[in-house]
């Protein structure tokens, strides 16, 4: 969303045991400018050769915080557009069948 400027986007979660879900979610700029400054002061770590603390973020607490207070109510904002339960699990046929070794 960030460099397409898109206004939603809709992410595809794939599980070995759950299967595929399709999720939409709506663009937060506020969240997208947290998230770049949390990346930010990973990114400059890494440029320096420094791995990362633990506690790396939880030097600004309150900001931190806030910041995994709005990831979880953007998480519970997310639409479930579909759900496809174990779709590997379906025999495959006709020309796909000849790619796969347990058909």
């Amino acid at each position: 969303m960030l460099v397409t400027r898109t206004s939603q986007n809709t992410f595809v979660s794939a599980s070995a045991s759950q299967g595929i879900n399709l999720l939409t979610m709506n663009r937060d700029d506020l969240y997208l400018g947290e998230l770049l400054h949390f990346l930010s002061r990973f990114w400059e770590m890494v440029k320096r050769g420094q791995p990362p603390s633990e506690a790396m973020h939880w030097a600004e607490p309150e900001r931190f915080a806030a910041f995994l207070d709005q990831t979880a109510l953007l998480g519970s904002g997310v639409s479930k557009g579909a759900h496809i339960a174990r779709p590997w699990r379906r025999a495959a046929r006709g020309v796909a069948a000849s790619l796969f070794l347990d058909s």
